[in-house]
């Protein structure tokens, strides 16, 4: 039976075969085309290559497997956790952060850095990280940062380090107790031609005070292509891993609690101003150098800053310095006549302020009522400013009595 079967299929193929010769051209032509698109189909690698199409890669992430498939030939699928809330304000510029990372804040001190700002100290390491910068005079027109981390402490360079005045401590101590990282300060030593002024005393203050004061040896380190460049002065720096050990060895571990300012968010690009740049010398005698200038960017809502008419790029990141806000406050001042040259900035009280925030200028005041009190801004009205979420630049412009001494030139 099957023999009949199978001679029956063999002369039906025949026929067939003989019916498909017998056809005009024609048909012929379009019987091969029709079988042609629809198996004329090859394997080129992991793509699939036909007449209609090149099909994507096979996705081979995904099988088909029956019941009895091997359980640990199957492969597991992890879901990756959301990304991270930050919903929570630095208390220092306002920028958002997560709980936990505020909770990692809260546990430590802020750490303050006094940056040498000499010609051959540039470019610096580790400005744009800083919640919050002053820039403000030292001696002979030449200016120097006061730079707190906060949010960023595990920096990989940050310098060059440089010596601290007692207006830069009054500065800190608004930022609750944080360790201050310098260079050596300004004192009495009681030399022939030293006058005793207790309000240019650094040391003093830092003693009397209990200032967290750290410049051990273990605390930073000489960059020996900086000392060969630029002079074994303005080669100091240190980093996050050096300051946390040394914080940790002298027992400065301590929670912190810093005070607010008040915070919003940018104001749309279209309500923004279209302010242009500030630019600012410090000191008659300054040298056109310690020129310090901003220029407003609308797009990013950002003062890119130049220094000494060059763009201030940020050596450790590469990129341009640009606070959210710059803040220009006016101060008083007075030779200490201590033998030194030195300044004695008056930090508390209260006095002139320029705003600059969302391409817009804002003058106003600001208020300092002691040492451990956070500066605040005022409108004309007495109404508190708020400022941008983001790093906070402070300019620090010195006047005698009603005279204005530094120089602001707005465009």
């Amino acid at each position: 039976m099957d023999v009949v079967i199978t001679e029956n299929k063999a002369v039906e193929k025949k026929n067939l075969l003989k019916k498909l010769a017998e056809l005009k051209l024609k048909y012929k032509v379009v019987i091969s085309l029709i079988v042609l698109m629809l198996f004329a189909t090859t394997y080129y690698g992991v793509r699939v290559l036909s007449l209609f199409r090149v099909h994507e890669e096979l996705n081979t992430d995904f099988i088909l497997v029956g019941a009895n498939y091997p359980a640990k030939r199957l492969l597991s699928y992890e879901i990756p956790p959301p990304p991270e809330l930050k919903d929570k304000d630095n208390p220092i510029n306002g920028n958002f952060i997560s709980r936990k990372k505020l909770t990692e804040m809260q546990a430590r001190k802020a750490i303050a850095v006094i940056f040498n700002n000499h010609t051959d100290a540039r470019p610096q390491y580790g400005l744009s990280k800083a919640d919050i910068v002053l820039e403000v005079l030292a001696e002979g027109g030449i200016t120097r940062y006061v730079s707190i981390y906060y949010e960023n402490q595990d920096l990989e360079k940050i310098g060059p380090v440089r010596s601290v005045r007692l207006y830069m401590i009054e500065f800190i101590q608004a930022f609750d107790d944080p360790v201050l990282m310098h260079e050596g300060q300004a004192g009495y030593d009681a030399a022939p031609f030293e006058t005793y002024n207790p309000r240019s005393d650094a040391r003093g203050y830092i003693y009397k005070n209990g200032i967290n004061s750290l410049q051990s040896a273990a605390s930073r380190y000489r960059d020996s292509e900086r000392a060969k460049t630029s002079g074994y002065v303005h080669s100091l720096f240190t980093n996050g891993d050096l300051l946390k050990k040394e914080i940790e060895a002298y027992g400065w571990v301590e929670p912190s609690e810093i005070e607010p300012l008040k915070y919003k968010f940018d104001k749309p690009f279209d309500q923004r101003g279209n302010f242009v740049s500030m630019e600012t010398t410090f000191l008659g005698l300054s040298a056109s150098s310690y020129r310090s200038a901003f220029t407003y960017d609308k797009q990013t809502n950002t003062y890119l800053r130049v220094i000494g008419g060059k763009p201030d790029v940020d050596a450790l990141t590469g990129e341009r310095i640009a606070p959210k806000n710059v803040i220009l406050e006016w101060h008083q001042y007075v030779d200490a006549r201590d033998g030194h040259n030195h300044l004695v900035i008056d930090m508390i009280g209260e006095d002139d302020a320029v705003i600059l925030r969302d391409g817009e200028t804002i003058n106003g005041k600001w208020k300092k009522t002691c040492a451990e009190c956070r500066t605040h801004y005022f409108d004309d009205q007495g109404n508190e400013i708020e400022l941008n979420r983001g790093q906070i630049w402070i300019v620090n412009a010195i006047k005698s009595s009603s005279k204005k001494v530094s120089t602001v030139v707005f465009k």
